[in-house]
């Protein structure tokens, strides 16, 4: 989110001291997203950040429309 929006975004904006972290794993996300929560409760409890978004990806199969029935 930015304050530069040219319209109301439905949330404020978020500190410049956020960051985003993209992790690109090998496997099907569902198998390893333990580790995910695992890590979101470990940085918060540092008390130097916390998880706010975390969703997965899942990787397309070009020329096919599998998990587009997902989208809606």
């Amino acid at each position: 989110m930015t304050n530069n929006a040219p319209m109301d975004l439905g949330s404020p904006p978020i500190g410049p001291d956020a960051t985003m972290q993209l992790f690109f794993v090998e496997d099907d996300p569902a198998a390893c997203w333990n580790r995910f929560v695992d890590y979101a409760a470990r940085l918060k409890a540092s008390g130097l950040g916390q998880v706010t978004s975390a969703a997965p990806f899942l990787r397309t199969v070009v020329g096919t429309d599998r998990y587009t029935d997902d989208l809606w």
